[in-house]
């Protein structure tokens, strides 16, 4: 797409938000109180505590910051088990900001569970009209359609995701288990085939593959394929989704099952909290606790799994005594950076990404969200060099080639050779929602979007 073309209609996009916020009102839905009275007493008091700083915040929040509280809100509801309230906040955010597909997406998430497959569809294809790069968007829509009988719709969708994000198991793993389905036996062990290239410990793709083999009348590849069958199925990071039940609640499916770890019990944890495996990850980090309550690298990874699942109290004490114990510890500051990214403060988050990258330039992570720090400041260049930083760190990671041929092109230039041969169209999104003083922090940057709607981070 030209360039000016595109930058036009950010312009444009951007100047229409104020008339978008500003002419959704008459179009809201109240939320209604739900009745607390079945709910622990602590959990009530926060409840009405959080419903009482929402109800007072909104009336000076516009635009973007609005919509967010009103999804938090609906969040908060959603976790206490009040669908129908937390239903009504999520439209209301939608309503407020409709070029925000979070919260199409999150009305659609809320919609499955109460088996509204219809308006679940409708979401997910709203969604999926202003947001085409948050994956999951694909994958629920495709299980939304098969639901309700369109299959040759969820393939479709399904193909399109196989093309955007080829390095991706899921969607293969998906398409490959609808064409078993269909008994298309031969695209079926294509697909799964890939999926397992891409993510090889995903062994429980190997049960469908061994159908598919019978299928083809393979006898000896079918049973090859059921030796090596498992439980683990392949990786979908879903941090809304994760945000939208809470990293406590309980699920009827059944759970997913722990990868296989080892080496200490630090690095277990490390690579638990990598699989989105959040219980696990703080059972090994208990383990390191126990043996050493300062351990700097430990406090470093609580903070930023516990900012992950919204839980800002623990991730920012977590945060700041890694700090206390090691202030220049490149990791500790790294966290904190995070932390502040989550609770929505960019310009702290900003100045810790660059010290923690000062502090160990070989940070890989450091440099990709300093990288997106520049670029939120209009500083491609700058973004550039962090990406290829992180590029030359972790050649295989996909969101850095993808983000460093973004900051090329925004720069003015043609995207280099080296970056062509790492550039995927796979872009992990990264969206949490911090609890507890987020009601505060939208109402101080409300005032930012509301001088200058067009040049101000507020999502």
């Amino acid at each position: 797409m030209n360039q000016k073309r595109w930058l036009t209609g950010a312009c444009c996009a951007a100047l229409l938000l104020p008339l978008l916020a500003f002419g959704a009102d008459a179009l809201l839905k109240p939320v209604p109180l739900p009745d607390t009275s079945k709910l622990a007493a602590g959990q009530a008091a926060k409840l009405a505590e959080d419903r009482k700083e929402f109800d007072k915040a909104r009336i000076e929040l516009v635009g973007p910051p609005l919509a967010q509280a009103y999804a938090d809100l609906g969040v908060l509801y959603a976790r206490a088990g009040f669908k129908d309230a937390a239903a009504i906040a999520l439209y209301d955010a939608t309503q407020v900001n409709p070029l925000d597909g979070r919260w199409f997406y999150l009305r659609g998430m809320l919609a499955r569970e109460q088996k509204q497959n219809a308006e679940a569809r409708a979401d997910f294809e709203a969604a999926l009209a202003v947001d085409k790069v948050y994956t999951p968007i694909r994958y629920r829509l495709s299980d939304t359609l098969i639901d309700l009988g369109d299959v040759d719709g969820a393939r479709k969708v399904l193909e399109g995701a196989t093309r955007d994000h080829a390095d991706q198991a899921v969607p293969f793993a998906m398409l490959g288990q609808l064409e078993l389905r269909q008994k298309r036996y031969t695209q079926a062990i294509e697909n799964l085939t890939r999926a397992l290239a891409i993510e090889p410990a995903a062994n429980q793709l190997y049960k469908p593959l061994a159908e598919a083999y019978a299928g083809v009348s393979n006898t000896q590849a079918a049973k090859d394929a059921q030796a090596k069958a498992g439980d683990v199925p392949p990786t979908l990071a879903d941090p809304l989704a994760l945000g939208l039940v809470g990293a406590t609640a309980t699920s009827a499916a059944a759970p997913a099952p722990t990868p296989k770890v080892s080496g200490t019990a630090m690095q277990q944890a490390q690579q638990l909290a990598k699989a989105g495996r959040v219980g696990p990850a703080r059972t090994k980090l208990a383990e390191v606790f126990a043996a050493n309550p300062n351990d700097v690298e430990a406090l470093a990874l609580q903070a930023r799994l516990e900012g992950a699942v919204g839980n800002s109290l623990i991730a920012v004490a977590a945060a700041d005594q890694a700090l206390s114990v090691a202030p220049d510890n490149g990791s500790a500051l790294l966290s904190r950076g995070v932390v502040y990214e989550y609770a929505g403060d960019d310009n702290h988050a900003y100045e810790f990404y660059q010290r923690a990258v000062r502090a160990d330039a070989r940070q890989a992570l450091a440099r990709l969200l300093l990288g997106n720090a520049e670029m939120r400041r209009g500083r491609p260049a700058q973004a550039a060099e962090q990406y290829r930083a992180a590029v030359a760190l972790q050649p295989d990671d996909v969101q850095a080639h993808a983000r460093l041929a973004a900051a090329e092109v925004s720069s003015g230039h043609s995207i280099s050779s080296s970056t062509k041969m790492g550039i995927t169209t796979s872009l992990s999104a990264n969206c949490n929602m911090a609890r507890g003083s987020w009601m505060r922090t939208l109402v101080s940057r409300t005032k930012c979007f509301k001088a200058s709607p067009g040049t101000c981070c507020v999502g």
